[in-house]
Formats: structure tokens, sequence, C-alpha cells
């Protein structure tokens, strides 16, 4: 068991499970999908799972 964040992806509407987060603490979300975010390319040996949603 280790500590990770999950990350929610609203256009894939998959959700990312890992320990490499960075903030951006100054930045404010407005509820808009259109913005962009930088997102790591990842390795086999990253600490990182999908998971599916379930749509309600």
């Amino acid at each position: 068991n280790t500590k990770a964040y999950k990350l929610f992806n609203p256009v894939t509407r998959k959700v990312i499970i890992t320990r490499d987060v960075q903030f951006v603490e100054n930045d404010a979300w407005d509820g808009s999908i259109e913005k962009t975010v930088n997102v790591a390319e990842t390795s086999p040996h990253d600490d990182m799972a999908d998971e599916s949603i379930e749509k309600k």
C-alpha cells in the first residue's frame, strides 16, 4: 500500500493513479475541459494503473 493520487480525466473518462503529481497552486480551474494539462510520458516501471469509470 503506497500513497497515491487518483486523477480523473473528464475527456477520456479514465482515472489514473500515480504518486508523481505536480500541483499548480497559483491557478484555479474554471470548470472547462478546454484547458490542456501537461502529462509526462510513463514507463512500464511507473506506479500507475487505469480504472474504468461507470457513467451514472
